[in-house]
């Protein structure tokens, strides 16, 4: 199994527990569900992480969200106009 399978995997789990959570009428079958949805969300996460560091070039930066790539940017560009 791939990275990519894995977290695919990993992410259609998450949204059959969360399903499963809002099908039940049990409090505490629907903790369980919701405790095995955040579980499996933050195997999603660490993958998505996991991957994007394998895909950064040598020396290059660490993966970052759009907004903190604009800020970074823009600072960037500020830094470059005092200099």
């Amino acid at each position: 199994m791939t990275d990519r399978e894995s977290i695919e995997y990993f992410r259609a789990r998450e949204k059959a527990e969360r399903a499963a959570a809002a099908a039940t009428t049990n409090d505490i079958a629907r903790k369980l569900h919701l405790k095995l949805a955040e579980a499996y969300a933050a195997r999603v996460r660490e993958g998505e992480q996991a991957s994007a560091f394998k895909l950064r070039p040598a020396g290059g930066p660490l993966p970052a969200s759009s907004a903190q790539n604009s800020a970074a940017a823009k600072s960037q560009q500020e830094f470059e106009k005092t200099a």
